[in-house]
């Protein structure tokens, strides 16, 4: 591939747009309760030791048996910061500060040197910096693998450092989640397609570090395989279809931080089509602009890709972009496992690389309007998702306080919510929705807390002895309503 790189941006430039963006990144990071997902990751940064913390991973049937790196690294990172909310969410950072960096060089190379805001300002970076999962690692590995490509495609050489980056990134990239290895699998035919006429200026050396890293993602895969085989997997509440495609790029696109929550759309998704609609009609205004703010950024886009050094970049990663979706589309189908936008997570750089690549090709004053519009539409975004209440996660923490205050009062608590969350918070429920499956003397509580039913009341049972009438509406907290029994 014959791509003659762009003339380099004012280091300086760079250099101040990669520290403001790792500022912002910095901002994403909260004090909020843990939720379900990250109470899960919070078990294993908590074993006392890597024995335990082994034993734990290889006797796990969750999905975070598929996400081996992703729980060694928050187990890792406990030792030394602690395991409050923060603390396990801020090594997010790191792994991300390493992305914008990465990004830093590919912006500076092709003359974008604001490239990393753009990832910076992304809703659905903020609210992955701000999880206690790998999907961080994702990103930010996947954006090394971006700056990766993009050399040895550019280059008239392979050149040593990109080659190693590739496979180190990829290596860290498939071993914080199987998913992100599918993606990565991907990647790899088209990279290697995209490098057929080139093998040859591949040394003695690179071959032997390809031929290692190869084999390290050959045991790795092997583990993934044994997983599966043994029926490990996260939940299938969903129907798999093409619903997940669009939100999945409903997320890549930045919507999220317009939306009235993720709470409230997974209730309203529960409820159809048209209780989707209804709940996103009232933020039409900021969405409609986001999206027109894309539409305007696909004429100089086609400029783009009509020039040689350009299409070729364009075209790799259109390829990637398309063949992962596709594919992973088709594998969850079979698999009748439904993916979301957090699956496709490392795709972002790619997206945001074709992004700009549209606006450093528009007329000067036209590029830098859609620069600003859309950079600020994504930070207001991001910003919105991030202080609005309509963005909070699950708040097990204010849950578990009212219930440790309604046991104090003497009362009989049944907890319909997870288990692993109320044990972070140091609480375990009298009752809890086991006892409900187990059809044990549950229905003597006085005070119900009472959590996303298809998870926690698969066959409504709660629900029906709620209807009743015999329990009042006490509390509604994010993803809880809080029940108590009439006197």
């Amino acid at each position: 591939m014959d791509s003659a790189p762009r003339s380099p941006s004012n280091r300086f430039t760079t250099n101040v747009c990669v520290v403001v963006s790792l500022c912002l990144i910095l901002l994403a990071v909260s004090h909020q309760s843990i939720w379900i997902d990250e109470a899960a990751t919070a078990t294993y940064a908590m074993k006392d030791s890597f024995r335990d913390f082994a034993a734990t991973l290889w006797a796990e049937h969750r999905s975070e048996a598929q996400m081996p790196f992703g729980m060694w690294q928050a187990f890792v990172f406990e030792k030394v910061i602690g395991h409050s909310e923060y603390a396990l969410r801020l090594p997010n950072v790191l792994w991300l500060g390493l992305g914008i960096i990465a990004l830093g060089f590919v912006g500076r190379r092709f003359d974008m040197p604001w490239l990393p805001l753009l990832m910076a300002a992304h809703p659905m970076v903020w609210h992955y910096v701000d999880e206690a999962r790998p999907y961080a690692i994702q990103i930010g590995m996947a954006a090394i693998l971006l700056w990766a490509s993009v050399t040895l495609l550019a280059d008239s050489r392979i050149r040593s450092s990109a080659l190693a980056a590739w496979w180190g990134a990829g290596i860290v990239l498939c071993a914080s989640n199987l998913m992100a290895a599918l993606v990565f699998a991907f990647w790899f035919v088209v990279l290697v397609y995209a490098l057929r006429g080139r093998w040859r200026q591949i040394t003695a050396s690179q071959w032997a570090g390809s031929a290692a890293a190869v084999l390290l993602l050959s045991v790795l895969a092997a583990y993934y395989g044994w997983t599966v085989l043994r029926g490990t997997g996260g939940a299938r509440l969903w129907d798999v279809g093409l619903a997940n495609a669009a939100f999945a790029s409903f997320e890549l696109g930045g919507f999220m931080g317009f939306s009235p929550g993720r709470i409230a759309i997974r209730e309203a998704g529960q409820a159809g089509a048209g209780a989707l609609l209804n709940a996103l009609t009232p933020y039409a205004v900021p969405l409609v602009l986001l999206a027109l703010t894309y539409a305007a950024c696909l004429p100089p886009l086609r400029n783009a890709l009509r020039a040689q050094a350009d299409r070729s970049l364009l075209l790799f990663c259109s390829a990637v972009i398309v063949l992962t979706v596709g594919g992973v589309l088709a594998i969850c189908f079979l698999m009748q496992f439904p993916f979301w936008g957090r699956h496709l997570v490392a795709l972002i750089p790619l997206v945001l690389f074709v992004v700009a690549v549209a606006i450093r090709a528009a007329p000067p004053r036209y590029g830098h309007a859609l620069l600003v519009v859309l950079v600020g539409l994504l930070l207001a975004g991001s910003l919105n998702q991030r202080f609005n209440e309509r963005h909070l996660k699950d708040d097990y923490r204010s849950a578990v306080a009212l219930a440790k205050a309604a046991e104090r009062e003497g009362q009989r608590v049944l907890w319909a919510a997870n288990l692993e969350a109320a044990a972070y918070y140091n609480y375990e429920p009298e009752f809890s929705y086991w006892d409900v499956r187990a059809h044990t003397d549950w229905h003597v509580a006085d005070v119900i807390f009472y959590s996303k039913p298809d998870i926690f009341d698969q066959y409504g049972v709660i629900a029906e002895r709620l209807g009743e009438m015999e329990y009042v509406l006490f509390a509604e907290l994010p993803a809880f309503t809080v029940w108590i029994r009439q006197p």
